[in-house]
This record gives structure tokens, C-alpha cells and sequence, in this order.
């Protein structure tokens, strides 16, 4: 392998291969090792970032379960039998939807195209990414001098298995999935990492905020002892502090009038620490690409039209992540399979509309309802109506 900075001399080397002379046309070459200084998010923050933050789990499950709705197209009777009971054995549905899962944790979703003796692929299985790195050599990624792709990945085992603490896999072993790419190309972005800090700023703000609570967030009662007529001896602080420890809803406690109980209420609340919160969860929606209403369920601060926009935007960002994962999986699988077997086609995505339809069909039930004499018209329906449409009088 070579710096970067001898290709960039200008300096001759015959050892250094050329995209004219030696590279397959189609290739992507943009430099001879890939540098990996980039400062990336650790592979376990994530995935902490996914088990302990509400919106980015539901964030995640909604890409997981929206994406993966699809049949297959074929163009013969004969592609479609051998598919079909293929696509049935590898369990690909399953894969398939635990690999977008991975794809939006870790950015990267790495299937291994399992081979029999012959060297057909004959089933496919995800591996952990945490685990998964490509070859490497120091600090760099591995290149083949001859056709600039990786020269292959390796698995860390999180214990030794037969003595092994890593298997070797060659590039034609995996099928790496992404979403989004960041620099040459070779590792994914995924909708976690972009969300990472206000992720992380928001539950160590909670976490603060929950412990206070625990700590000096309930009224804590307080018994004052003495007046200017009556010197406050220890035993009557002791008395006091008795009798004050035996008080709660059931008890009646008569003391002298030099001694009063009240409680001291905190002085802040949640209310002051909700306009930080709201501006970290609005970059977490912007950063996972989900509108609002779609995380929390409510529409509260949008109306009609905008969440019709919003569903719209949605939805063209998730076709063109299937567009993407389609292409993927199909040449990168499919094709393979089919030439394997020597099928002449092999399968391709139909997929099935994302269906974010809930605003059109709530005003259509609104608009039966009308009809049939359930709903009468009133001042407060109006205003909602309005405020839906972006009317004036909805404010």
C-alpha cells in the first residue's frame, strides 16, 4: 500500500496501478488506501442511542416496518418458481428487514452470502456491525492493486471460537447495504449518527432534571420552632423533629403556638428546562428525517396542509432509499443467484405504497360523518377546520 502523497507527487511507480491501464471500466478509484481519521460516532454509542431514546426507537421502527413493503416482478414462469422458493428458504423478508434496521443504527448493513460446495449462494445472514470492519492494514482500509475494490472483511469474535479471534471473508462473501455514504464511499451513514449529540444532550439533560426531582423536587416539610417570647432548647428542636417525622394525611398533631409546620416547594419545574428540551427533539426530527406527527403520534403545532406536505417530503425520501436498496439487492444478490443457475432474469422490487394517509382519511370520515348528521357544525368545529386548512380564524 502507498500514501496518499505519493500519488499525489506526480511520482512514477510500476507497482501502482492505473485506472486506464489495469481497473475494469465502471470502477471507482479515488485514491489507493482510504483514509479513516474521519471522526465517527463508536458502533455501541448508537445502538445505546436506539435502546435508550423514545424518539430515535420509534424513529427506527417506523423506517423498518414503512421500507420493506414490496412483491417481486418476473419475467418468466421459470425465474419465478426457482425465486420464489428461494427468496422462502434464505429467509430474505427477515433479513432483509433486520438489515434496514441495521442500516439505520450503524449506518451499514452487512449480509453474508452463505455458499454450498459449488460455490452457489444458497442463503444469506446479517452479522453484527459492531463487529464488521473490512480488511485492513494499520489504520487503513486493504485495496486490491488490481481492481481498487477492498480486499476483503473480517469479523472480531467477542470470544475465541476453536481458537479463532476473527474470520476472514472475501469481498464476494458480503453484501454491504446503506442508505447514505460519506467520503469514497466505503462506510454508510445512517439516521443515529446525525442525531447523536442533541440524542445524548437531551438524556443527560433528563437524567439531571430526574435526579433533582428524586433529591428536592417534592415539598419538603418543615417545622419552625420558637418566637421572640420562647429561646429554642435543643429538646424542643429533638420534640420537634419527632413529632414532624409522624405527620402524613392521617395524622392530627396539636403543638403551642411557638411551633408551625409548612413546606418549602421548589422553586423551578419542568417548565424551565422545556425550551432547551423542544429545541434538542426538533433537531432529532430534522436529523432523522421523520415529520413530528409521525413520531409522537399527535399533530399538535401543525395543521392539515402542512402534514400533508410533510407526509409527501416523507415519502419521496423514502422511495428514493428503496430506489437505492433496490438496486443493491438486486445486482448485487439477485443477479448473481439467477447467473448461478442460469436464469436469464431475476427478481425486481414492486414496492408497495408507504400509505401516510391518516389527515386524507380522518377528513373523509369527518366529511361521512357530516353527512349522516353526526357531527353538527359550531363554532369550535369551524375553528379547528381552519386551523387544519391554514385558514384564517384558525389562530
Amino acid at each position: 500500500m502507498y500514501e496518499i502523497e505519493q500519488m499525489l507527487s506526480g511520482k512514477t511507480d510500476t507497482h501502482m496501478f492505473s485506472v486506464s491501464n489495469v481497473v475494469p471500466e465502471g470502477i471507482r478509484v479515488s485514491a489507493a488506501v482510504e483514509e479513516t481519521t474521519m471522526d465517527r460516532v463508536d458502533k455501541a454509542e448508537l445502538r445505546a442511542c436506539y435502546l435508550k431514546d423514545p424518539i430515535v426507537f420509534k424513529a427506527v421502527t417506523t423506517y423498518e416496518n414503512l421500507l420493506p413493503r414490496y412483491t417481486f416482478r418476473y419475467t418468466d414462469k421459470k425465474t419465478e418458481r426457482f425465486f420464489t422458493e428461494w427468496l422462502e428458504h434464505s429467509g430474505f423478508d427477515w433479513e432483509f428487514k433486520e438489515a434496514i434496521k441495521n442500516i439505520c443504527i450503524y449506518g451499514d448493513a452487512w449480509l453474508e452470502l452463505i455458499k454450498d460446495s459449488k460455490g452457489n449462494i444458497v442463503d444469506i445472514a446479517n452479522i453484527n456491525p459492531e463487529q464488521f470492519n473490512y480488511k485492513r492494514i494499520g489504520d487503513r482500509i486493504e485495496l486490491d492493486e488490481r481492481t481498487g475494490l477492498p480486499k476483503g472483511y473480517e469479523q472480531k469474535l467477542p470470544y475465541p471460537v476453536g481458537g479463532k479471534t476473527k474470520i476472514e471473508f472475501d469481498y464476494d462473501d458480503i453484501l454491504h447495504l446503506t442508505f447514505f455514504t460519506v467520503g469514497s464511499g466505503y462506510y454508510g451513514v445512517g439516521i443515529v449518527e446525525p442525531v447523536y449529540y442533541p440524542t445524548v444532550w437531551k438524556l443527560n439533560i433528563l437524567e439531571g432534571y430526574a435526579e433533582a426531582v428524586q433529591q428536592v423536587g417534592f415539598p419538603i416539610k418543615v417545622m419552625y420552632v420558637g418566637d421572640p417570647s420562647h429561646p429554642v432548647a435543643k429538646e424542643e428542636l429533638r420534640g420537634g423533629l419527632a413529632a414532624l417525622k409522624k405527620v402524613n394525611r392521617t395524622k392530627s398533631i396539636a403543638l403551642p403556638y411557638w411551633m408551625k409546620i409548612d413546606l418549602l416547594e421548589p422553586r423551578w419545574s419542568l417548565a424551565n428546562i422545556r425550551e432547551q428540551l423542544e429545541l434538542l427533539v426538533d433537531m432529532q426530527i430534522a436529523g432523522l428525517g421523520i415529520p413530528k406527527a409521525f413520531i409522537s403520534g399527535i399533530g399538535e403545532g401543525s395543521n392539515r396542509k402542512a402534514l400533508v406536505l410533510q407526509n409527501r417530503d416523507y415519502e419521496r425520501s423514502l422511495n428514493g432509499i428503496r430506489q437505492k436498496l433496490a438496486q443493491q439487492v438486486e445486482e448485487g444478490l439477485f443477479k448473481r443467484v439467477a447467473e448461478q443457475h442460469g436464469l436469464n432474469s431475476y427478481p425486481k422490487f414492486d414496492w408497495q405504497p408507504i400509505g401516510l394517509k391518516d389527515m386524507e382519511d380522518l377528513a373523509k370520515r369527518l366529511e361521512s360523518y357530516t353527512k349522516a348528521g353526526v357531527l353538527k357544525p359550531d363554532k369550535e368545529l369551524e375553528k379547528e377546520i381552519r386551523k387544519w386548512e391554514g385558514l384564517p380564524g384558525g389562530e
